[in-house]
């Protein structure tokens, strides 16, 4: 489980003076950007359109290198994960409260014990 980057080691940033600045605006967009995910947008989009921009002003601490990236990604990617299982369990959830279901339930029920009776 990706766990959200908040310190400049998290987010693997070079030494440089501003790097902890860095790291706050980096995962103040990233929380916007997860909750793009959860809200229906791609990860790799979400990535693009909000987190690089912001990543992009940061130049001399590595902010749009290779692993800032991945491990954006890495992160929303699991957000998009969670929102998937989230929506699985809201339909399982909505087709068991369902009117009728109840009465599939007990049919099913009378149906298992006539076939041990036999």
């Amino acid at each position: 489980m990706a766990k959200m980057p908040k310190t400049a080691d998290d987010w693997q940033l070079y030494n440089a003076e501003d790097r902890e600045r860095t790291a706050r605006a980096l995962t103040d967009a990233l929380k916007r950007a997860a909750k793009a995910v959860r809200q229906g947008t791609q990860p790799q989009d979400a990535l693009y359109s909000i987190l690089i921009p912001v990543a992009d002003g940061f130049p001399q601490t590595g902010a749009r290198d290779t692993e800032t990236r991945e491990i954006a990604y890495r992160y929303l990617a699991e957000q998009r994960a969670k929102r998937a299982a989230r929506k699985r369990t809201r339909k399982r959830t909505a087709k068991a409260a369902s009117p009728g279901a109840a009465a599939r339930r007990a049919k099913a029920d009378q149906i298992r014990k006539l076939s041990r009776g036999m």
